[in-house]
């Protein structure tokens, strides 16, 4: 859940999106997805960035619940999405990393893995990291989609991505933790 003002917005598995208040727990719009919300919301600006399991990825009015768009990026979307700048970002089943322009959902670049991304993206100093299900840890330019390197785990990674001072923290499914210098 994602408290904002006074609403509390989060996904369901009965494929809605809910906006509760926060004092008295009363409905105060709902907004149906074609499947299970299970990822969590972004909210910026008066905006909230939903990843649906049906593959859309749904801009909607934070007071309001109205819709303002909806692209369709994949098979799933479950990771939470990425503000940064005039971008979303977000990460699908499909194995495709998409960045949008966060008020219209044009898309403005897209990098493919070969696997499922279940890693919630980070941005640090320019960079996108993430982990996808083909054992890779990548760092992807935030501004054009870029490969600025990767490395192979050989082993799944459905965790998510951490920065500490000038490191990058990402555990992989093979047991062990990876600490890299950000521009490796």
């Amino acid at each position: 859940a994602v408290i904002v003002k006074d609403l509390v917005i989060f996904g369901s598995t009965d494929c809605y999106v809910y906006a509760l208040n926060k004092m008295n727990g009363k409905l105060v719009w709902k907004f149906r997805t074609y499947n299970d919300v299970k990822g969590r919301i972004t909210i910026d600006e008066g905006l909230c960035y939903v990843s649906g399991y049906d593959g859309y990825l749904y801009c909607l009015e934070t007071a309001t619940g109205r819709l303002i768009w909806k692209k369709k990026l994949g098979k799933s979307l479950y990771n939470q999405p990425l503000i940064y700048n005039d971008k979303v970002i977000v990460g699908s089943f499909s194995g495709q990393l998409t960045a949008l322009d966060k008020k219209s959902g044009k898309v403005l670049w897209y990098f493919m893995t070969d696997a499922s991304i279940l890693s919630h993206p980070l941005h640090d100093d320019g960079t996108v990291y993430f982990g996808s299900r083909d054992g890779c840890i990548y760092a992807i330019d935030a501004e054009n989609g870029s490969l600025l390197w990767k490395f192979i785990t050989g082993s799944p990674i459905t965790s998510s991505p951490a920065v500490y001072q000038d490191k990058l923290l990402i555990n992989s499914n093979d047991g062990y933790l990876y600490c890299f210098e950000k521009h490796e």
